[in-house]
């Protein structure tokens, strides 16, 4: 503070000080809110992103997910019914392969000349 004997220069000087004090004070709390909400905004812009871009993809790769997963039961269940219409043909070719033959066996032919 400088120093001078009339009051009126000590009050003078005293009150330039609190005004610079108190702009600074007014630019450090403006500074303080400005970062705060630059801080809010970037926060907010985050969240849209997530919201936004993020969540229907991890929708769609749920959906796919699940539609894989159907597909590949749809393949096994028709893997499945394909094996099984095979085992249905070749169970029916081997029953034509044993039909019987034209003559008939012994023990039915010795039977039958015996009544």
């Amino acid at each position: 503070m400088v120093r001078t004997n009339n009051k009126n220069d000590n009050i003078i000087v005293i009150i330039i000080i609190n005004i610079i004090l108190i702009t600074i004070i007014v630019i450090i709390i403006i500074i303080i809110i400005v970062v705060i909400i630059i801080v809010v905004v970037i926060i907010i812009i985050i969240v849209v992103i997530v919201i936004v871009v993020i969540f229907p993809l991890l929708l769609l790769l749920i959906i796919n997910v699940i539609i894989i997963i159907n597909l590949n039961i749809i393949i096994i269940i028709i893997i499945i019914i394909i094996i099984i219409i095979i085992i249905i043909i070749i169970t029916i070719l081997k029953n034509k392969v044993r039909t019987p033959p034209s003559r008939p066996p012994p023990t039915t032919a010795i039977i039958k000349k015996k009544k």
